[in-house]
């Protein structure tokens, strides 16, 4: 295999998972958001247009599968 790993089965689950978390265009919307900078959960509300409690949650989705780490 050109010496490259091949992913395992688990690895496959976790991506297959963290795909559909992101076929939400809402937390694409958030996604682009997070990667532009370092912002807190009312900031990135407001540049989505949702309340701060909807984004914390989408947030909080997106951090449990693995697509954003998060940061206290």
């Amino acid at each position: 295999m050109n010496g490259k790993r091949a992913l395992t089965e688990a690895q496959f689950e976790q991506l297959a998972d963290c795909l559909k978390v992101l076929a939400s265009p809402l937390r694409l919307r958030l996604l682009m958001i997070v990667g532009s900078g370092e912002w807190t959960v009312g900031e990135i509300a407001r540049m989505a247009g949702i309340g701060d409690s909807l984004a914390s949650m989408h947030l909080a989705t997106m951090v449990a599968c693995g697509c954003i780490k998060g940061r206290k």
